[in-house]
């Protein structure tokens, strides 16, 4: 794909062993630096890992809601920063951060998607722009309801006292 084309495993740079070697070994090195947090810090870290390897990359070549298992995945990491600081599993500005993350990937990743969609295809990846090439069915609503949840969230979390109002300025120019 030319949008990987320059990665390092793409210009042979890495082979797909060291590659692995060195995200187990990341992934093992994270692994004890959780251990010192509590036990719900190590136990989420390997689980996004593996949900990024065994269910969102196979997802890829399966289904085109290989979008929403990516979104979860990668909304998950506010969690272990959470508990390894505060011990708390759940908690209301860690939820609005991580329900951001979920619903910003949609837009970000669309714009990508729909810039390589040809480059997707070709690579035997089931996407949304397989069955909506222009986006009009699908993409163009979700990054619409996505982007509009995206600007009221910051709204809110700043209503609560989750951030600092200066964080709004970009939402609030004229």
């Amino acid at each position: 794909m030319k949008r990987t084309q320059n990665r390092p495993m793409a210009q042979g740079r890495v082979s797909p062993k060291v590659a692995c070697l060195l995200g187990t070994g990341l992934t093992l090195g994270s692994l004890a630096a959780f251990s010192t947090f509590a036990p719900f810090t190590w136990v989420v870290s390997p689980s996004i890992w593996l949900s990024y390897l065994c269910i969102y990359i196979p997802m890829k070549r399966k289904s085109e809601l290989n979008t929403l298992a990516g979104a979860v995945v990668g909304a998950l990491p506010p969690f272990i920063g959470t508990f390894a600081q505060t011990g708390v599993m759940l908690d209301p500005a860690t939820l609005c951060l991580g329900a951001y993350i979920f619903s910003w990937q949609f837009p970000h990743f669309y714009g990508i998607l729909y810039e390589h969609r040809k480059d997707y295809e070709a690579a035997g990846f089931v996407m949304t722009s397989n069955q909506d090439p222009t986006g009009a069915l699908k993409a163009h609503r979700q990054i619409l309801a996505c982007t509009t949840f995206n600007t009221v969230v910051p709204i809110v979390m700043s209503a609560w006292g989750f951030l600092h109002p200066l964080v709004l300025a970009p939402f609030l120019a004229t």
